[in-house]
């Protein structure tokens, strides 16, 4: 079961000329007492811990030589940088798997694991050879099954593990497997050994793009010293390949379409998905987005049902068809399976290879790979035994301390499924315990040999040390295999993932972090580039992704009036002039109809008494201003992919504000309307930051429009709504209301304004109805209604629907009577509600006819 594996050599050191600078210099300071620990090997020194610390090995004196300070001062300044890129570049992942989600910034390490050319090499084969293994275990398994027929691979564990799908045999594919990933381990002697292979929907190549690009703006010296391989080629080749063999099922041949389908934002990777989708220039697309219709699958866009031939999944096997798999299911695309089985569709990976992932497989895989290969294993999997078979079990019950105790069906909700567990960290009641559930359920556990595993230096901070300092960090090196014309590629570098502290157990969630893989040496290097230019694809907009960015649009408004009628009302109240009635009158009936006071609230309250509400109201959960700002982040967060990082960012900005006004301005003494109104004056900085990159800094496609007729709408809405109260009130329109009334749509709020002495009712007036050139005009924004909706694409699967520009007569009609009737207020209530019975109008048309269409395929996905 043990193989072999090369041990780690040191190259020579290098010369003045390979370096292209003066000979390498002394160990920088701090580096030279850091050693791996006892038993581990030393990824620094390339060699065995000792007790006396080695000197660096050449390639990590280069590094090092490159850095114009290698001082703790200077490398603290990297460190910062390094946080910096972070933050600017928006890397993320998802501390919980469902919503609401904790957002965390990813956590990359100062330094890279270093590997020389050569010793990537002889893993690069290792691996391909174990993916030629895993692509034959996985045709034979869902084909002829003759190796669990001749007892090569016992029944019990294959199609006992709920990662094998029944429903997927008989279905042959040209690829089973397009991309696996390998967690290998290096011991103290300096062998590498396979620990675990994920060939379900592997996570990472995001990441490691984004980790390459950091590291390589941190130290360009060293990057190009030090010769990094480029890892540009092998993603290029994926892609080519995926596209080669969907071709045949292109009618037209034209281009093959690629998805790559997501859980969603709820998904931990989510950053890391939207990001590849973007890199790779494929549309991000989850379960309903698609539909199968005559056993082929497509798209749903604004423009149609497009054919998508191929597919990239980052959704797990048992998710995938809810017709033939969990029922359950809303991640998935009923049919998928009958297009696969009708090859009319490519999917990578093919739903199924969960069972290859299960630890218990290892100890089989070496002798199979003599049966099937006719070879051994180049690299070793670490000794794993199956406590399933009672000779196992009963010899390895007195050994539990050298072994790392596992679940063979990690995650499955019919076994026993626990985190894993280190023999040697459990006392003689836990062992004991443990000893009784293998004796009871022993397939659900199995033994994999422990080997302390290789060290690498970390740049850490604690708070009793003014600088940072170098520490040793364990690490599991993922290595990724991408198909490519001729079977796979094997990414030249990868993503380490180091343990946080003294931990043995590699986690992400409880402080681990990652590393850069640069290989070195190599032949030619070259800097990463996207992969192909995809700027001549033609508009698809998923009608997913539209409605998300026309509900974008209407939170963002929503919002943004929310924030500037709360300041209006403190401006107010703040004024040398106290409101009067007609204005006390608009005001309140305002923040009713927006839900920024309760109907509790008493119409003769006290000025103080109600700006004090206003400060209450923020405590409340159920804030309707809190919940447009949650809703418009939510709703940004599901369009990452799709929208600039700049958006993202101030969105994050506005609700860490909105979070400060609820936490800051309770009832505590010290706090006023003034905190108040200074914190919804930051509010409003950050949602004008908001709108302005939607205005400028988006492509003018028909997700654009729509995103700005959600706005649109909403502003019809809220300007009418916020005239009604002035045209029905008993009250006549005086200068005070009227003043007030231009402010809410001009922002004058700095200053003090002499409201008795504002502009004249009629020309307030006409300025909010019947102007052609202010744009929160009820006249300006039913024409900018108008040229959207004329901008916005036809619907050849919808012939129902009479005209592409719904209401337009209505939107025309209203539009004249407005320009006629737009001097005074008196009689304007009819008009005014018939603006806001069309907002509503247009919401629900715009929805049937472009996110929600009556598809006249009614047939079943099958036919």
């Amino acid at each position: 079961m043990i193989g072999t594996s090369a041990p780690f050599n040191p190259p020579a050191p290098p010369t003045a000329g390979d370096c292209g600078s003066s000979p390498v210099p002394a160990t920088p300071a701090g580096f030279d007492q850091s050693a791996a620990a006892p038993s581990h090997f030393d990824e620094l020194r390339g060699s065995a811990s000792s007790d006396t610390p080695l000197p660096l090995t050449p390639d990590w004196q280069r590094f090092f030589s490159a850095l114009p300070d290698a001082s703790p001062a200077a490398l603290d300044l990297h460190q910062a940088r390094l946080q910096r890129l972070i933050r600017d570049n928006g890397i993320s992942y998802t501390a919980q798997g469902k919503m609401p989600a904790t957002l965390r910034p990813w956590e990359l390490n100062l330094f890279p694991l270093l590997l020389r050319h050569e010793e990537w090499q002889h893993l690069a084969a290792g691996i391909r050879q174990r993916m030629q293994l895993l692509e034959q275990v996985m045709a034979d398994v869902y084909g002829p099954q003759t190796l669990m027929q001749q007892g090569w691979l016992p029944p019990a564990l294959i199609q006992g593990h709920p990662g094998y799908l029944r429903p997927m045999h008989g279905i042959v594919q040209q690829r089973y497997l397009h991309i696996a990933a390998f967690d290998l381990i290096r011991d103290h002697a300096g062998l590498w050994w396979l620990m675990a292979q994920r060939t379900q929907a592997p996570s990472g190549l995001g990441y490691l793009i984004e980790n390459r690009h950091v590291m390589r703006q941190l130290f360009p010296e060293g990057f190009n010293q030090l010769k990094v391989a480029t890892i540009t080629e092998a993603y290029r080749s994926f892609l080519d390949t995926l596209r080669q063999q969907c071709q045949p099922l292109v009618e037209d041949g034209a281009a093959p379409t690629l998805v790559l389908l997501t859980p969603g934002a709820h998904s931990k990777t989510w950053f890391e998905q939207a990001y590849l989708a973007r890199y790779l220039g494929l549309t991000l697309v989850q379960g309903h987005d698609l539909t199968v219709r005559g056993n082929k699958l497509y798209l749903k866009t604004l423009h149609g049902l497009v054919r998508v031939h191929g597919m990239l999944r980052r959704v797990d096997d048992s998710w995938m068809d809810p017709l033939e798999l969990r029922p359950e299911s809303r991640e998935g695309i009923p049919g998928l399976l009958q297009a696969m089985r009708a090859s009319q569709v490519i999917v990578a990976n093919s739903p199924g290879s969960s069972f290859l992932e299960s630890p218990a497989l290892q100890g089989f895989l070496a002798p199979l790979a003599r049966h099937v290969l006719g070879e051994p294993l180049a690299i070793p999997a670490l000794p794993t035994w199956w406590c399933g078979e009672a000779a196992v079990r009963t010899g390895a019950e007195q050994q539990l301390h050298d072994y790392a105790i596992k679940p063979t069906y990690s995650g499955s909700e019919l076994h026993d499924s626990f985190p894993t567990r280190l023999g040697r960290e459990l006392d003689a009641e836990e062992l004991e315990q443990l000893r009784n559930d293998m004796r009871n359920q022993g397939d659900d556990f199995t033994l994999q040999h422990y080997a302390p595993l290789s060290q690498m230096p970390a740049w850490v901070h604690s708070e009793n040390r003014q600088e940072g300092y170098p520490a040793m960090r364990s690490l599991v090196l993922r290595l990724f295999a991408l198909s490519d014309g001729e079977g796979w590629r094997v990414l030249p570098g990868g993503m380490a993932r180091l343990a946080a502290g003294d931990d043995s157990i590699m986690s992400m969630q409880n402080g681990g972090s990652s590393a850069d893989v640069w290989v070195t040496g190599s032949i030619n290097p070259a800097i990463a580039q996207p992969p192909r230019d995809h700027a001549s694809e033609p508009e698809r907009i998923v009608s997913r992704t539209a409605e998300n960015l026309f509900w974008l649009g209407r939170y963002t408004e929503r919002a943004e009036n929310a924030v500037r009628l709360q300041l209006l009302t403190l401006d107010s109240l703040q004024q040398l002039d106290r409101p009067g009635p007609a204005l006390r009158h608009w005001l309140r009936q305002l923040l009713l109809d927006q839900q920024l006071v309760s109907s509790e609230t008493p119409a003769d309250l006290p000025d103080e008494q109600l700006a004090r509400e206003l400060m209450r109201q923020w405590q409340d959960r159920g804030c309707a201003a809190q919940g447009n700002i949650a809703s418009m982040a939510r709703t940004a967060a599901e369009l990452r992919g799709q929208l600039p990082h700049q958006h993202w960012h101030l969105v994050q900005e506005a609700e860490t504000h909105m979070r400060a006004l609820r936490t800051d301005n309770g009832e505590q003494p010290g706090h006023s309307p003034m905190d108040l109104a200074s914190q919804l004056h930051q509010l409003s900085h950050a949602m004008a930051a908001v709108t302005g990159v939607q205005l400028d800094r988006l492509q003018r496609d028909a997700g654009w429009q729509l995103l700005m007729l959600g706005r649109w709408i909403e502003r019809l809405s809220f300007v009418a709504g916020a005239l009604l109260p002035a045209s029905t009130s008993g009250t006549p329109l005086d200068g005070q209301t009227a003043a007030t009334l231009t402010a809410l749509f001009d922002q004058h709020l700095q200053q003090p304004r002499m409201q008795s002495f504002g502009p004249p009712a009629a020309e307030a007036w006409h300025t909010l109805t019947g102007s052609t050139r202010h744009p929160r005009s009820l006249r300006w924004v039913l024409e900018q209604i108008s040229i959207t909706l004329q901008a916005l694409p036809p619907l050849p699967f919808s012939p129902a629907m009479p005209d592409s520009v719904p209401l337009a007569q209505q939107i025309d009609s209203l539009q004249a009577s407005l320009q006629q009737a737009a001097s005074a207020p008196s009689d304007s209530s009819h008009l005014l509600r018939q603006c806001i019975q069309l907002a509503m109008m247009l919401t629900d048309d715009i929805t049937r006819t472009y996110f929600h269409p009556a598809d006249p395929a009614t047939h079943s996905v099958g036919a």
